[in-house]
């Protein structure tokens, strides 16, 4: 009863969101990101493959290419959010400094495969997977996307 009685008395602390927003503390982890070179714009992710080996549910798919100048490049890169613990595992465990945790933490969609993020995605060019087929469920091609749903979900 004291805490209670205490706490009533005290000025009161609201935050307006989404007007306003409160200050993240430097620690803070949100969505997984990858890391690109501001020079040429390329991922500094050669697809090792170790941050999929170090993440405990399994949420990142990562497949890579060798080039003509016999370095490895990212092919397919993807993130199932809603697998994601948030735990930055992935981040610590990169060799090259290629993946960190955002501060990103709104990631309310109506579709749970619209919350598998690839490359373009994560580069910020592009919407995620399931928002690029919108297109398909306005055309009627409804059970292909229940069916794209399911596979990307397990």
């Amino acid at each position: 009863m004291w805490i209670t009685l205490r706490h009533l008395f005290m000025p009161k602390y609201t935050v307006e969101y989404p007007e306003k927003r409160r200050a993240q503390a430097p620690a803070f982890r949100g969505a997984p990101a990858l890391v690109f070179d501001e020079t040429t714009g390329k991922a500094r992710c050669v697809a090792c493959g170790i941050c999929a080996r170090a993440c405990p549910h399994g949420a990142i798919h990562v497949t890579g290419v060798a080039g003509t100048d016999n370095k490895r490049y990212v092919d397919r890169y993807e993130v199932e959010i809603t697998r994601c613990l948030f735990c930055g595992l992935c981040a610590e465990a990169c060799p090259y400094k290629a993946l960190m945790m955002s501060p990103v933490f709104e990631l309310a969609e109506y579709r749970r495969f619209s919350l598998v993020y690839d490359r373009a995605c994560l580069q910020g060019l592009d919407e995620p997977l399931g928002k690029l087929e919108e297109a398909e469920v306005a055309t009627g091609a409804r059970e292909a996307v229940a069916v794209k749903e399911v596979a990307r979900v397990r």
